[in-house]
Formats: structure tokens, sequence, C-alpha cells
């Protein structure tokens, strides 16, 4: 995984990283809700 940072639209991003779905730690209290119901959808 890259990240440009001479693109404007990247300059507020601090970093990239792949991350397992499966890491509960690693989600915010915002996205994970949504990482379950999606996960849900697909059972």
């Amino acid at each position: 995984m890259y990240l440009n940072k001479e693109l404007k639209e990247n300059k507020d991003i601090i970093d990239v990283a792949w991350v397992s779905i499966e890491d509960k730690d690693k989600w915010d209290n915002f996205t994970l809700p949504i990482l379950d119901l999606y996960i849900k959808s697909l059972r």
C-alpha cells in the first residue's frame, strides 16, 4: 500500500495500513458497529 503525499487531497492523512477486520482493537466506536453490520450481512 502506498500513500502519495504529493497529492493535496492526501496532505491530512498520516498513515495507511492493511488492518484485519477481525482485529476489533483497531476500530473506533463509530466504525466498529458499521463493520459488524457489514460482516453480518455477508452471512
